[in-house]
């Protein structure tokens, strides 16, 4: 079949042999092909593909933490953030997090506006918070926030058994 074709289904006959009010009509599934240029309502622009540098791929909302362990150790350029209040924090750090507490991150989110277009990423204890964070930001204009999954806890089991659990 050609590539320019399309399929529909007429009505093949009239039924002549009774006589109704309503006549029924067979249906039956011919198949017609139309050219795109038969019929001017099918006309259409061929599909451009849009250039790779253009395709914008939307970050996953959550990163593992063994990637961001690989990001610091290659020191790139991102902002990473501890959601979780002062006592936790006082608990257990990373050291390379920045502390701003999801109860103070509207307040706060100046602090972040010139990390806007650049990979943010935000840690809490489990994961759950940040994640919440990461979609507010979102939200707001932040395309490059993820969450750390499994949070503090995980990256302690995983990355830094030094890091104190609780």
């Amino acid at each position: 079949m050609c590539e320019n074709a399309i399929c529909v289904f007429y009505p093949l006959e009239v039924c002549e042999k009774r006589r109704h009010s309503v006549a029924v009509m067979l249906f039956t599934a011919r198949l017609i092909r139309l050219r795109w240029g038969s019929l001017p309502q099918f006309r259409q622009k061929p599909l451009q593909t849009p250039q790779p540098s253009r395709i914008h791929m939307e970050l996953p909302l959550e990163i593992d933490c063994r990637t961001v362990k690989s990001k610091l150790d290659a020191n790139e350029d991102f902002l990473f953030v501890d959601c979780r209040e002062p006592d936790e924090h006082a608990t257990a750090q990373i050291a390379a997090a920045k502390l701003i507490p999801m109860s103070s991150i509207t307040e706060r989110v100046n602090e972040l506006e010139m990390h806007r277009d650049k990979l943010i990423v935000i840690h809490c204890h489990h994961g759950g918070r940040s994640l919440r964070v990461t979609r507010w930001l979102r939200d707001n204009g932040f395309s490059q926030a993820q969450s750390m999954a499994g949070g503090i806890d995980l990256w302690s089991q995983e990355i830094d058994p030094t890091v104190p659990r609780y």
